[in-house]
């Protein structure tokens, strides 16, 4: 799971990366400057291999 809500981190800290290793599965969380996608370990996983040179909104 990958969220940009900073409330389960702050409320919890450890406990949700914790819970969800014993699950076999993952807590993440990252944000962008708007907030509400967290694109940028996304991107770093899906085009890895690609050089983007810029983006525009």
């Amino acid at each position: 799971m990958c969220t940009t809500s900073k409330g389960p981190v702050a409320l919890a800290g450890r406990q949700p990366g914790q819970l969800a290793a014993e699950h076999g599965a993952s807590f993440e969380f990252e944000g962008s400057v708007l907030s509400g996608t967290p694109i940028l370990r996304r991107a770093q996983r899906l085009f890895g291999g690609l050089e983007i040179p810029g983006c525009r909104a």
